[in-house]
C-alpha cells in the first residue's frame, strides 16, 4: 500500500463518532457522542484506569474542521502515517459521515487515510446493555452496491486516500456478516474500480474474533488487536475457561442487578502473544497493535466488558518496538494501531490527563530508531 512514498507505515484505526447526529439524539438523547459514555465512566477495580479525561478537557466536535486539522498536525508531528477511518453504510444510508467529508474538502490537510467498513448491525448494547436493534446492516444487491461505490468513488480519487499501487486500500471489518455473498458482491466493487481508472481494490479483511475461516476474495489480512491474539490465538481450554467465566459473571449482573466486569487481562501477557505470533499466512498480513482497552463505558450493564491492565506508554514503547522491528525485518509495508481515538473502549493515541502525550512519544522514539 502506498500514501507517501517511505518505508513502513503506522496507521491508527479513527472513529468518527464525536459529533451529534439525528440518529444517536433520538436513540440516546439530545447531544450524545462517544463523550457521553465516556463521562459515565465508573472504576469497578483497583486495576482499572477510569476515569480517562482528554487533555486540558478537550472534548472536542469533530464537525468543526478545525479539530480534524489539528489532528492531523499532531498525528504526523509524532509518526502515525494516516488514519484508517471507520466507514458506515447502511443499504444507502450513511452515518458518522461529516468528520471524512470535511477531510475530504479540506485538501490541505495533511494526512493520509483509508476506510474500514464498519459493517455490523447497531444495538443498544454499545451503551444502555440490551439487545434492541437501532439499525441492520443490509447489503442488498448490484444496485445498492453500485451506490454505495458511487458514494466512495469521491474519496478513492483523493491522492491521500491510501492505495496499494492504484488499487484503493478497503478494510472489512466484519466479513461473517455479509454471508455468502461476499464474493460476489466484491467481485463487482472490483469490476466497478477498474471501470473507474483503477487496476482493482485491495481487500483486506479483519481478522477478529470470532474469525470467519472461508476462502475469500481478498488481498491481505488484518490482525485486528487485542481482539485477534487475545482470542483467535488463545490455547483452546484457556478460552473456554475464560468464556465460561464471562458467562458466569454476565448471569449473576441479570440476577443481581449488578455490573461486574466480565474478563479482565494483562497488558503485557497479549503483548507477547502479538510479537510470538508465528502463523503463516496464505496472504500479506498487516499487523496490529494497542494501546489499552477498557470498553466498561460503553458495557453499562457489564455485558460484554472488559479491561486491561499493567498498560502504560513505558509498557506499550517496549512491545510497539518489538513489533515494529519484526515488521520491518519482515518486510511489511503497514502496521495499524488500535486506535487513535477509541476512547470509549480505552484505546487512544491522544494526549490524557494522566499520561500526558506519553503514548504518541512513545510511538514517535521507536519510529525514529527504526527509519
Amino acid at each position: 500500500m502506498r500514501g507517501r512514498e517511505e518505508s513502513m507505515k503506522v496507521l491508527a484505526l479513527y472513529l468518527p463518532q464525536f459529533h451529534e447526529v439525528e440518529e444517536n439524539n433520538i436513540w440516546w438523547g439530545k447531544g450524545y457522542t462517544e463523550w457521553t459514555a465516556l463521562k459515565t465512566a465508573k472504576k469497578y477495580s483497583e486495576l482499572q484506569r477510569q476515569p480517562r479525561v482528554p487533555l486540558n478537557m478537550n472534548y472536542y466536535d469533530l464537525s468543526d474542521v478545525k479539530v480534524i486539522r489539528r489532528q492531523a498536525e499532531l498525528a504526523r508531528k509524532y509518526g502515525i502515517d494516516g488514519w484508517v477511518i471507520y466507514h458506515y453504510w447502511f443499504k444507502g444510508k450513511k452515518m458518522l459521515y461529516k468528520p471524512v467529508e470535511l477531510l475530504l474538502e479540506n485538501s490541505d490537510i495533511d494526512i493520509n487515510y483509508c476506510f474500514s467498513w464498519a459493517n455490523e448491525s447497531w444495538r443498544k448494547n454499545w451503551f444502555m446493555g440490551d439487545q434492541e436493534l437501532l439499525i441492520k446492516q443490509e447489503y442488498g444487491d448490484e444496485e445498492d452496491w453500485k451506490n454505495h461505490y458511487s458514494y466512495l468513488r469521491q474519496f478513492f480519487h483523493d491522492p491521500r486516500y491510501i492505495k496499494q499501487g492504484n488499487s484503493p486500500v478497503f478494510i472489512i471489518y466484519n466479513t461473517l456478516d455479509i454471508g455468502s455473498d461476499f464474493n460476489r458482491m466484491f467481485g463487482y466493487y472490483r469490476k466497478l474500480a477498474k471501470e473507474d481508472g483503477f487496476d482493482d481494490l485491495y481487500i483486506v479483511q479483519t481478522l477478529k474474533f470470532p474469525l470467519d475461516e472461508r476462502k475469500l476474495d481478498v488481498d491481505a489480512y488484518f490482525l485486528y488487536e487485542p481482539a485477534y491474539s487475545s482470542m483467535i490465538l488463545q490455547q483452546r481450554f484457556i478460552l473456554f475457561y475464560y468464556r465460561f467465566k464471562a458467562l458466569l459473571i454476565r448471569n449473576l449482573n441479570k440476577l443481581l442487578g449488578t455490573s461486574m466486569v466480565e474478563r479482565k487481562r494483562d497488558f503485557e501477557r497479549i503483548a507477547k502473544r502479538i510479537i510470538e505470533n508465528e502463523k503463516q499466512y496464505d496472504k500479506p498480513v498487516i499487523r496490529g497493535f494497542f494501546t489499552d482497552w477498557d470498553n466498561t463505558p460503553r458495557r453499562a450493564t457489564g455485558r460484554g466488558s472488559q479491561f486491561y491492565y499493567n498498560s502504560s506508554p513505558n509498557n506499550f514503547k517496549i512491545y510497539f518496538d518489538k513489533l515494529v522491528k519484526r515488521v520491518k525485518e519482515n518486510g511489511e509495508e503497514y502496521m495499524i494501531i488500535n486506535a487513535w481515538n477509541e476512547w470509549g473502549e480505552g484505546a487512544h493515541l491522544e494526549p490524557d490527563e494522566e499520561y500526558k502525550f506519553g503514548y504518541l512519544e512513545a510511538v514517535k522514539d521507536v519510529i525514529e530508531k527504526y527509519r
